[in-house]
């Protein structure tokens, strides 16, 4: 991987971790899975297509959540990457 793609992933994990942080996020989040949890709650015995799409829904949130997260990592395991090359790049030097 060479500095300038681990560059790119230490700006997206920053960006995605300015996103998930970012308190206007949160609430939008809370919001929608505690409507959604009301949508399930209101639901009747016989109406599996709509808890399916209900579940379908918490689901995508699930997986926005955790690429926001893997971002996150990424760009923190990018970060640490170049800071060694960086690192061992002065040591050779010195």
């Amino acid at each position: 991987m060479n500095d300038e793609h681990l560059r790119d992933q230490i700006n997206e994990g920053l960006d995605a971790d300015s996103f998930i942080s970012n308190p206007r996020y949160q609430k939008a989040k809370v919001l929608v899975r505690a409507n959604l949890f009301r949508e399930f709650e209101k639901t009747g015995f016989k109406d599996s297509q709509e808890r399916d799409e209900i579940w379908r829904k918490l689901q995508a949130l699930s997986f926005i959540e955790n690429n926001l997260e893997r971002a996150i990592r990424d760009g923190e395991n990018a970060s640490k990457t170049l800071l060694s090359r960086i690192k061992d790049k002065v040591l050779r030097v010195a």
